[in-house]
């Protein structure tokens, strides 16, 4: 049986925690947000790694993480795979 699935690939610019109304990031950045749900996914089974449902009578698609691999920094960029 084939199944239907889309990829999205997206250009993080900003990630963290934020004040309202304030551009400087008051903590967690984008590596520690992908090192935190890397530790999340470790162990589970794929059906536990959607993190919001879908109500009856509600459209839209469940989200999951296949897999997420964190790519040895060069020159202090982090990369990190996610399937």
């Amino acid at each position: 049986m084939i199944e239907e699935a889309s990829i999205n690939f997206y250009g993080i610019t900003r990630c963290g925690y934020y004040k309202r109304g304030n551009n400087n990031q008051e903590f967690c950045g984008l590596a520690d947000t992908l090192d935190e749900l890397s530790t999340w996914v470790n162990g589970k089974d794929l059906g536990e790694t959607c993190t919001y449902a879908i109500e009856d009578g509600e459209e839209g698609y469940l989200t999951y993480c296949f897999d997420i691999t964190k790519i040895h920094p060069h020159r202090g960029i982090h990369s990190y795979h996610l399937e």
